[in-house]
């Protein structure tokens, strides 16, 4: 039984392969057997799915500075990931938009990436439910780079902020959340 245990507490869909202590987790809630850890360490450790998914493990990197954030929906992240198989209405992309201080994630599907398209989204995901942030961070992307989303900044008055050139740890928040997603 101990395998058909770990598929359903490692595999399925609502467990997203958790990793080992998520398993783990999952697994004591309901069952006890002898070297239960390290039969689901070794499972984990062989799972296909986890293997070609997971990041390698990265090498040290330089202390983080801490960012003060007063209020809920005062700053927000926001990034796209796609393509994705066409849906019924025509959306291949989605717009991931989260509150830097509850963690509190909207995602948006997007038709195109147009500037345009990415700001309409915005306004009607976001901004018409939740008001206008005081600062918007993106990453340097082309629909976030341009006329359009000047004209937005200055009409709504918020701060933009953008991550630096190819480093996602920029906006960690919103990959993190993204890639969360992308495993479920």
């Amino acid at each position: 039984m101990r395998e058909t245990i770990l598929q359903v507490c490692h595999e399925h869909i609502s467990c997203a392969h958790g990793g080992i202590n998520k398993t783990l987790h999952q697994v004591s809630l309901r069952f006890y057997f002898p070297k239960m850890r390290e039969f689901v360490e070794l499972w984990v450790k062989s799972c296909m799915t986890c293997q070609k998914r997971k990041s390698p493990p990265q090498n040290a990197k330089a202390p983080l500075h801490s960012y003060t954030i007063g209020n809920a929906f005062e700053k927000i992240s926001c990034d796209i990931t796609g393509p994705y198989s066409e849906t019924d209405s025509g959306n291949t992309h989605v717009l991931t938009v989260i509150d830097d201080f509850t963690k509190f994630c909207v995602c948006i599907p997007l038709k195109a990436l147009t500037a345009e398209d990415t700001a309409n989204a915005l306004i009607d995901g976001w901004i018409s439910i939740f008001s206008c942030p005081l600062e918007i961070q993106t990453d340097r992307g082309t629909n976030f780079e341009n006329q359009v989303w000047t004209e937005l900044s200055d009409l709504l008055g918020y701060n933009k902020s953008r991550t630096v050139v190819r480093n996602p740890m920029g906006n960690s928040i919103c990959e993190r959340s993204q890639k969360s997603i992308i495993n479920m």
